[in-house]
């Protein structure tokens, strides 16, 4: 093959080789008699993954020995229809300067809603492992949202048992 570059995983410390399409392409045409089929596949992969991908917004995609790809969830601001009516309203109301501002702080806010959002997802799912006896009977009393928020709220607040600052 050509000349990979090595990386590293951020936590685990496993070196992986890099491959890119020039890669695999040059190894195709060092060992492979017939390299438009092989063109071809590595087409065929392409546009397949492509056409899974636009499909749904939630898409993922797996390769096998290559791995999966799924697109970036701030991408998906996107295909919202309120944020792209907002968009053009900016864009033909206002300067290029506001236009650009206005995207930079809408996908910055998109970034930490989800960073937001996986916080309360973990500590949800943690909560809802140490305290599973609670965790069911909130959820059968008012459904799944009410018992994650009830048990995310109920184990990250600390109330005042102080007589005089009594807050609920």
């Amino acid at each position: 093959m050509a000349e990979l570059t090595s990386g590293f995983f951020p936590h685990g410390g496993f070196e992986v080789k890099l491959v890119r399409k020039e890669d695999i392409l040059k190894t195709i045409d060092d060992n492979i008699i017939d390299k438009d089929v092989a063109r071809e596949l590595i087409n065929n992969i392409e546009t397949k993954a492509e056409r899974i991908l636009n499909s749904s917004i939630d898409a993922w995609v797996s390769i096998p020995y290559f791995g999966s790809m799924r697109r970036p969830k701030t991408i998906r601001l996107r295909t919202d229809p309120e944020f792209t009516a907002a968009a053009t309203h900016v864009y033909e109301n206002k300067s290029k300067d506001e236009f650009v501002m206005f995207m930079k702080n809408s996908y910055n806010d998109y970034t930490a809603q989800l960073h937001y959002q996986a916080y309360f997802n973990k500590l949800a799912a943690r909560y809802a492992r140490l305290y599973p006896i609670k965790y069911r009977q909130y959820y059968n009393e008012k459904g799944e949202h009410y018992a994650r928020l009830k048990i995310v709220l109920s184990n990250c607040f600390e109330y005042s048992r102080d007589s005089e600052n009594n807050i609920y």
